[in-house]
């Protein structure tokens, strides 16, 4: 079906669009990037995303509702976890995050308020118990049950046998339970865009000659990634490079 995007609708490529008319070499714009937990509940980016992020992430665990069971290393990387949800998705599956009032806790610092619009548009609910949880969802409740013992004992024996889990906020989950309603890769970004040299100028695409005038920064690069350093970073540079320039 049609992926959801993460940006917001005025996102058009125009830089880019208009930058290629002018020659500007474009490249691996084709690598795109994906957030592995966005919710299909939400336009754009959401709040759903940062529910599954901090409370599914970093204090919980992610579930495959055909199954019952664990699908990944729920602290794993973006492409790790984006892969596994998609492999999920293919075999006619669902992915739900869960987490506990521990994970709701951590949330509320980072996002104040955000529970309460995520509970109001529905895309975190709340259970009481795995029975609850799993008749919600259409799970085998031994199922999930067995899925939460595992998934404890690996943390008292320090060490997640399935999926090699070591982040030091892995710990047991308790009653009530806190889900995002469902995980879905959104398309976040590309990887690519404009080819610049190491003054930031932007290079044609006939020849790798920089195009007077021209620089780029952030992500607007295709070798920067979108981190706010690197985009400060570069801007700086850039800025400077740009001045320096003018006679």
């Amino acid at each position: 079906g049609n992926l959801k995007t993460t940006n917001q609708p005025g996102a058009t490529a125009e830089l880019m669009r208009e930058a290629s008319r002018i020659g500007a070499n474009i490249i691996q714009a084709d690598w795109i990037q994906f957030l592995p937990n966005t919710s299909p509940d939400e336009e754009g980016m959401g709040m759903g995303s940062h529910f599954a992020s901090v409370g599914g992430s970093l204090y919980g665990l992610w579930i495959n509702t055909k199954t019952g069971k664990r699908f990944t290393d729920e602290f794993g990387d973006r492409k790790t976890t984006t892969d596994a949800i998609f492999k999920v998705l293919d075999a006619g599956g669902k992915t739900i995050s869960v987490t506990d009032s521990v994970g709701v806790a951590s949330f509320n610092k980072v996002r104040p308020g955000a529970m309460d619009i995520l509970r109001k548009n529905g895309a975190v609910k709340a259970s009481a118990s795995l029975d609850a949880l799993a008749q919600a969802y259409g799970m085998n409740p031994e199922a999930l049950k067995q899925t939460f013992a595992d998934f404890n004992k690996a943390i008292e024996s320090g060490k997640d046998t399935e999926f090699g889990r070591k982040d030091p906020l892995f710990r047991p989950l308790t009653a009530p339970y806190y889900i995002s309603t469902k995980g879905y890769p959104g398309a976040y970004k590309t990887e690519g865009g404009l080819e610049v040299n190491e003054h930031l100028q932007v290079l044609r695409a006939k020849d790798d000659k920089p195009i007077e005038g021209l620089y780029a920064a952030g992500s607007t690069c295709g070798s920067i990634t979108a981190r706010i350093n690197d985009a400060v970073s570069s801007g700086l540079l850039a800025g400077e490079e740009a001045a320096s320039s003018v006679k």
